[in-house]
């Protein structure tokens, strides 16, 4: 007996993009940006598995087609306090369609994501030198790859980081508290979320880490068709 597999190709798209809205205002040191998207999305074998209806498992287990209506709401929120300290708030809320509601579909109640929420104190400013701090959540990675698989990710985190100039960059993440988004069992293998705890570990619930990246980047060549760039990176990471 021969068995033969044919592979069709995976299909990926964005049937039609319904709405897309943009607004934002400024009034004083406060700044608001809102934008909006609703789309329909398809996707269709994505295991590279070829369609079989001999039966009501087979159909299961090979029919994975997805055809469903998404939107978003993006609200980008700054404050400038003074010249030293800016607040930053970035959410979205991600939802699928319903009826009259959104989010609301089976194994689907809607995602707010919180990507910035932070202070930012500007330190030191001068031609020579700069230090700057932020205190709360905020994006961070090593960078210089086209894949961080080290540390790259939304931190609830205080850093730093000083301009050196010549000398290169140091940014400093002084301490960052590690939380994992799902049941203990199914979530980062040592952090626990005060539900369960961990044999040997005296009750620890959270994952602490800390660690520094030094940046250093030199150009060369007069113009720019000649123009190089050297760039190097070392970095220590700890967590406990």
């Amino acid at each position: 007996m021969r068995t033969e597999m044919k592979n069709k190709a995976l299909l990926v798209g964005v049937l039609m993009t319904l709405l897309v809205v943009e607004a934002s205002a400024k009034d004083g040191p406060l700044t608001v940006k809102v934008n909006s998207t609703s789309a329909v999305y398809f996707t269709e074998n994505g295991d590279f598995r070829e369609l079989d209806e001999s039966n009501d498992r087979a159909v299961i287990d090979s029919d994975d087609r997805h055809l469903f209506g998404h939107s978003d709401v993006t609200a980008r929120v700054r404050h400038q306090a003074d010249d030293a300290v800016t607040f930053n708030t970035d959410l979205r809320l991600d939802v699928v369609w319903k009826d009259d509601q959104l989010g609301r579909t089976a194994g689907s109640s809607g995602n707010l994501s919180v990507f910035r929420l932070n202070m930012d104190y500007q330190a030191v400013k001068s031609e020579t030198f700069a230090l700057n701090f932020v205190l709360g959540r905020q994006a961070f990675s090593i960078g210089g790859v086209p894949y961080d698989y080290i540390l790259a990710g939304t931190l609830d985190a205080l850093t730093a980081t000083a301009d050196l100039g010549a000398l290169g960059r140091l940014r400093v993440l002084g301490v960052d508290f590690f939380g994992g988004n799902g049941l203990p069992e199914n979530g980062y293998l040592y952090y626990r979320d005060g539900r369960q705890t961990t044999y040997n570990l005296r009750g620890e619930t959270n994952t602490l880490r800390t660690g520094l990246i030094y940046e250093f980047d030199k150009s060369f060549g007069s113009t720019q068709a000649e123009k190089s760039v050297f760039s190097a990176k070392g970095y220590y990471f700890y967590a406990t």
